[in-house]
Formats: structure tokens, sequence, C-alpha cells
């Protein structure tokens, strides 16, 4: 499926005039700190580009190791001895 020269340059034409009225203030910023889109910036992960997922993302890591010491505790206080108990130990 190919555009047309037309429909190209339309669609150029309708970003420009998106841009320009952004440029105005009429739309808030829905990232405010977030950089430009740029072709210099899209050469870094956007969790650099932006520092709420970098948040997310330490916070998922600590979710892991949150997780992974219940478990092991679990593991060693509840379901060993029950198992132990079960079988007649």
């Amino acid at each position: 499926m190919t555009l047309e020269q037309s429909e190209v340059d339309r669609m150029t034409q309708l970003n420009l005039e998106c841009d320009a009225v952004k440029d105005q203030g009429a739309f808030p910023d829905p990232h405010p700190g977030a950089q430009p889109s740029t072709e210099a910036g899209r050469d870094k992960p956007a969790w650099r580009r932006r520092p709420a997922l970098r948040a997310g993302r330490r916070a998922f890591w600590i979710w892991i190791a949150y997780q992974s010491i219940k478990g092991t505790l679990t593991l060693l206080l509840i379901w060993i001895p029950l198992f132990l108990l079960w079988i007649g130990w």
C-alpha cells in the first residue's frame, strides 16, 4: 500500500499545522519534563529519556527482589517443615 505524493503532502501539512497549534499553547504538554523527540534523542532507550520510566524500572527490580526473599522465606519456614511433618521425619 503506497500513498500518492498529494496524500503525503497533505499529511505533512496537517502535521505542521498541529505543531503550530501546539506551539501556541493550545494543547498542554502530556509529558512536561520529557525531552523533545529529536533524532539525537532516539538512540537512547525510552527509560533514559523519561524519568518516570526510570523510576518504574527501578520499582520493578525492587519488587522482584522482594518476591524472591518472600518466596525463599516461605519455602524455608513453612513448606519444608510441613513436608517433613507430612512424611513423618
